[in-house]
């Protein structure tokens, strides 16, 4: 098969399997965002919600919601059909790229699920390519698009930023630097400016809470654990599949200058990443704009070597791997059966809740306790019976920015059973009249003091 016919069928299969992956409460989330347009939000720039927006017209079902998101995280691979074609890359080496991408569980599996990882990624790829493209022939209107790109990626999350440094190095490394001294280089941050202003003004309305509440999340921890390095570490490897892992470092080992641009477009996010994790635990995906030129490096042994059965042989195991990785997930999806704690399992917090949803139709209005809960039962009732959040309860969340959050009469709210009694609720609200949920979740008459 050719890089292309791939490319149809993995898009055809992806849609096949959309309505078997439950519909996770995040992308509940993500599309109550979409029903509340804003400059940004609190959580994550608007890009997500924009994708969702397109997903409105559809949004009961699984592939209507989702199809937007898939579509532009599959258009996301093109770019490095062109990169790897501008340096002469063979067609088994792309190949073996390409299905590296779609068995892995970030990169393949992961594009089923619509979050902002989806436009990050996409923006990141426009963008390498875009930087190749503008040192091919330096001109004003280049540096401005490929500041443009960069600003879309910072509207989809806010990791893009590592993408100046990363240039920055790439820039020193090939000793373009003359490039930077001449006044048209300055556009690229004029128009990446413009684009992601949206952001800015919104964070400059709300005293830069979001921006704070990032660099919080990610850098500021109170405390430390020897094991976050270590968990981050053995997540990536396991993320990028052991063996593409060790791939990608035997060529970052034996020829780390061929390919300046792939290495430095995997290194910096998954060193910075790794530096951060010793200030605070960081999440799994945070660094996947680094996993398309990480499996570049890998695939470049193909092209590379005296011997290179060897290493098609060894793609070929982590294909394999991958593929017994994949099909766990998507069938633990259908009927649990994988030793998951169920704190950590999503699809096990759906099923859970999607008992209750037939019992709370008659419910109006209906508030839950968390961002989670609020958005996913929404999914399953009309939008004029949207549950909110109630506001100042658990962490903070898009919902306190809306005034809906806040009950202005009798009304309800879903509690875990067991659960104790935030204070907020029991300063604000006298809870009468408890009623158990099939998924044994209480609901409770809240009457305003």
């Amino acid at each position: 098969m050719t890089l292309w016919q791939i490319w149809w069928v993995a898009l055809a299969v992806k849609t096949i399997l959309l309505p078997i992956i439950p519909i996770t409460p995040d992308e509940t989330y993500y599309l109550a965002w979409a029903r509340h347009p804003a400059l940004s939000y609190f959580d994550h720039p608007p890009f997500i919600a924009w994708i969702m927006t397109a997903a409105l017209p559809l949004w009961k079902t699984a592939i209507g919601i989702r199809w937007p998101g898939v579509f532009l995280s599959h258009l996301g691979y093109i770019p490095w059909f062109s990169i790897l074609n501008k340096l002469k890359f063979s067609e088994r080496a792309k190949i073996y790229w390409m299905f590296g991408m779609l068995a892995g569980p970030l990169t393949g599996l992961g594009g089923f699920i619509i979050t902002p990882d989806v436009p990050l990624v996409f923006f990141w790829s426009l963008s390498v390519w875009a930087l190749i493209w503008v040192f091919e022939k330096p001109s004003a209107e280049r540096w401005f698009a490929l500041g443009a790109l960069i600003g879309f990626g910072f509207l989809s999350k806010y990791v893009m930023a590592l993408f100046f440094p990363m240039a920055l190095i790439w820039i020193i490394w090939e000793e373009k630097y003359k490039e930077l001294k001449k006044w048209r280089m300055g556009l690229v941050f004029v128009s990446c400016a413009a684009i992601s202003s949206p952001v800015f003004i919104w964070n400059y309305r709300h005293e830069f809470i979001s921006f704070l509440f990032q660099f919080h999340h990610g850098l500021n921890n109170e405390g430390f654990a020897w094991n976050w390095p270590l968990e981050y570490v053995a997540t990536q490897i396991a993320l990028l599949n052991p063996i593409i892992a060790v791939l990608g470092i035997v060529a970052l080992y034996q020829y780390p200058k061929k390919y300046k641009l792939f290495t430095v477009a995997a290194l910096v996010p998954l060193v910075f990443f790794f530096l951060t994790s010793f200030r605070a635990r960081v999440e799994a995906n945070w660094p996947v704009c680094a996993y398309p030129s990480f499996m570049i490096l890998a695939a470049s042994l193909i092209d590379n070597s005296r011997n290179p059965e060897k290493w098609v042989a060894l793609m070929k195991s982590a294909f394999a791997l991958a593929l017994i990785f994949m099909v766990a997930v998507i069938s633990h999806s259908v009927k649990p059966w994988l030793p998951i704690a169920k704190d950590k399992d999503h699809t096990e917090i759906t099923r859970e809740w999607l008992v209750d949803v037939e019992a709370l139709q008659s419910y109006h209005p209906l508030f839950a306790r968390s961002y989670q809960m609020a958005a996913f039962h929404s999914f399953y009732r009309s939008p004029d019976h949207e549950v909110f959040k109630v506001a100042g309860l658990d962490r903070m969340d898009f919902y306190d920015f809306l005034d809906q959050s806040i009950p202005k009469g009798p009304s309800f709210i879903i509690l875990k059973d067991g659960e104790q009694f935030p204070p907020p609720i029991k300063d604000r609200f006298e809870l009468k009249d408890p009623q158990i949920l099939p998924s044994h979740h209480v609901v409770y008459q809240m009457i305003p003091k």
